[in-house]
């Protein structure tokens, strides 16, 4: 597996040294290339005026780089540490240039964090974070700045909605280390037992029978992870889906959360409320899988 780590070298607040042990968990110490996409409309690059004008958006942000890991203690060689230049002001543009560079590289995923300011849980509307997520092509790992980051990730909550885009989603987990324990999730919501024996009044035979139909579509989704364990379960959902996700993650004890968004021209207008909710939410990293 193959991790592209974008980092802002400007944010002396994150907690690189364990961010980097997940990933290097997931994807060995060779598998993690660190990235910088220094676009003009930064104006901490443009601005920097002390700085030669063609240094601004290559040497001298590298060097930030270099110094924000070297300071964190993480043992990254020159060769995997890198600034790409986007010419355009678009903060748009900036999360294009760095999904296809990404590609180029080879990556599987791309793990970056989102804002939390003065504590606030949540992905801050118009940060660069959220554009990527909403434009990416691969998979995002997202990580909080206040969450728990897990060193050495044991096991991942896929939650999984049992529709088709989930299913395709599955794929991309092929790529996690077979050591990583892996369950698929469906909350269900109360609309889950409409046609089953609840119209007689029988509401535990109903939803007995929703969820073990629900278990058995998770059952055959995840046929596709061949040569991987994975265990499913489906629960009732009794209020806010991204909320009985949470709670599942607490009650397996969960390392990482997993779930799919829209992918394809529509996904740049919405991520879905529940993507949006374990984002702003969850005390784990998110990983989103495109579907």
């Amino acid at each position: 597996m193959k991790i592209v780590w974008a980092i802002d070298p400007f944010d002396n607040q994150l907690p690189l040294a364990p961010m980097y042990s997940m990933l290097t968990a997931l994807a060995g110490k060779d598998g993690v290339q660190v990235v910088y996409v220094a676009g003009h409309g930064e104006a901490r690059l443009s601005t920097a005026f002390d700085v030669p004008e063609k240094e601004r958006f290559g040497k001298f942000p590298l060097g930030l780089l270099r110094k924000a890991l070297a300071d964190a203690g993480l043992p990254l060689s020159p060769r995997r540490v890198a600034v790409v230049e986007e010419e355009s002001a678009s903060m748009k543009a900036a999360a294009g240039r760095l999904d296809t560079w990404a590609r180029e590289q080879g990556a599987d995923a791309v793990a970056l964090f989102s804002h939390a300011k003065k504590g606030v849980k949540r992905l801050m509307l118009g940060s660069f974070a959220e554009t990527f997520v909403h434009h990416a092509t691969l998979p995002v790992l997202v990580a909080n700045p206040t969450t728990r980051i897990p060193e050495a990730p044991q096991r991942l909550v896929f939650a999984h909605d049992l529709g088709k885009r989930d299913t395709r989603a599955l794929a991309q987990l092929a790529h996690l280390p077979p050591t990583l324990g892996l369950q698929l999730f469906h909350a269900a919501p109360p609309q889950a037992i409409l046609g089953q024996p609840a119209l007689t009044g029988d509401m535990d035979k109903a939803w007995e029978q929703a969820l073990e139909e629900a278990e058995r579509k998770l059952s055959v989704a995840a046929r596709q992870l061949a040569g991987r364990t994975v265990v499913v379960e489906a629960r009732p959902a009794d209020g806010k889906i991204s909320d009985a996700i949470l709670a599942q993650a607490r009650r397996t004890k969960a390392d990482l959360i997993g779930v799919a968004a829209q992918s394809g021209p529509l996904r740049a207008m919405f991520l879905g409320s529940v993507t949006r909710e374990l984002l702003r939410a969850s005390p784990l990293p998110v990983l989103i899988c495109k579907g």
